[in-house]
């Protein structure tokens, strides 16, 4: 039987927001100083729409991740494989030891998922999941959960003691 080795809560990030706001802002004045003020301000219509957009869009919602493993193995990483095992230094599939759930804030079931790591930085972490890829923002869930699922994707084993991670 699955046992949880991490659940982690992702809300919508303020940086990414201003970091998006900013870059949108940045683009329409050189817009609107190298052409006319006519197609500066198309920009800036459309710049507003990519905006809305993109915080409609943002994924919001409980990742969890399930292990087969037995309760006294460390989970090594994403795909059941420690980093040290690999002396390519690429991910052997483990297939079967570990699978990912999401479940959407607001509603009550947990899907599987398909999910790898694209980028795991000492801020930002990117995730592909199902056909789009999740950007992890530090503001987005507590520095608790966010360097547990970093050190998770890594391949360094959790502490794990009755469902908490330490």
């Amino acid at each position: 039987m699955p046992r949880t080795v991490l659940t982690v809560t992702i809300e919508a990030s303020d940086r990414q927001h201003l970091a998006h706001g900013a870059l949108v802002t940045v683009v329409t004045l050189l817009i609107g100083a190298m052409t006319s003020l006519l197609l500066g301000a198309v920009a800036a219509v459309v710049g507003a729409g990519l905006l809305i957009s993109s915080y409609r869009q943002a994924s919001i919602g409980e990742l969890r991740c399930l292990a087969d493993s037995d309760p006294g193995d460390g989970v090594q990483g994403v795909d059941g494989c420690s980093r040290a095992d690999e002396p390519s230094g690429k991910a052997q599939a483990a297939p079967g030891l570990v699978q990912w759930q999401w479940r959407p804030r607001g509603q009550g079931d947990w899907h599987a998922i398909s999910l790898r790591h694209v980028a795991i930085g000492g801020r930002l972490i990117g995730l592909h999941c199902q056909r789009r890829t999740l950007w992890i923002w530090p503001d987005s869930m507590p520095a608790e959960q966010h360097h547990a699922l970093r050190r998770l994707l890594l391949g360094v084993p959790l502490g794990i003691a009755e469902g908490r991670v330490e």
